[in-house]
């Protein structure tokens, strides 16, 4: 059944309160909210999804020379750095307000920041125990091919989400290619969620630093070669 759209109730900004337009159009726009905060709710698991992606990139960019592939103790550190990685922030703003409280000689709450970054860090902590997700950058194959994780810039429709080596099933080397990455663009953009199936992605884990499992296997035919 074909669900009524705005469009379709006709002379809607004058119909009579209670009347049966009047509900169509309560319904619409119910269903429109809806559908809204779904996608606000969508939208902010695929930012907080992606924002270790992008860490994880940034510092391989500041490592010189690139590295091939990743210890399973270097992959630690690096998620070990992610969790921790507003700790400055949050002690500079928790040191704010002692002081502030301290001349004013009252006790207030933590603000909304401070508790922001608290749970976010709660999350990753529990997530670490649990098994972490990240890039198997243990393997030389998947580091090669999340080098070449494109940026979340407007891309085509045909190269969305793929590099034009990926898209074939193949690893470029060139460096001028169009959808390469710049560090610019990194800040800028972050990464293309849409790349994100081609990569194996593994858990690891706080408390077993040399366990490692398949979370998710990429799609991207070198892996079957």
């Amino acid at each position: 059944m074909t669900k009524l759209t705005m469009k379709q109730i006709k002379n809607r900004q004058s119909i009579h309160p209670g009347s049966r337009k009047a509900e169509q159009v309560t319904r619409v726009n119910l269903r429109l909210n809806k559908l809204d905060k779904q996608r606000k709710v969508m939208d902010t698991e695929k930012t907080n999804k992606m924002s270790r992606y992008n860490f994880i990139a940034s510092q391989l960019a500041s490592i010189e020379p690139e590295p091939e592939l990743l210890s399973l103790e270097d992959l630690h550190n690096l998620v070990e750095l992610y969790i921790n990685r507003d700790d400055d922030h949050y002690n500079e703003l928790r040191a704010t307000r002692e002081q502030r409280d301290k001349s004013l000689q009252r006790s207030s709450g933590k603000s909304a920041r401070e508790s922001e970054l608290e749970s976010r860090k709660e999350r990753d902590l529990q997530e670490y125990a649990s098994g972490f997700i990240v890039p198997d950058l243990s393997d030389s194959l998947t580091m090669k091919l999340f080098k070449q994780f494109p940026c979340a810039r407007k891309l085509s429709k045909k190269s969305k989400g793929k590099t034009q080596a990926s898209a074939i099933g193949g690893i470029s080397n060139n460096k001028s290619d169009a959808n390469s990455l710049t560090p610019e663009e990194l800040a800028e953009y972050g990464l293309d969620y849409n790349y994100l199936p081609q990569l194996n992605l593994v858990r690891i884990y706080k408390n077993d630093r040399n366990l490692k499992d398949l979370s998710q296997k990429g799609k991207n035919n070198l892996y079957n070669i």
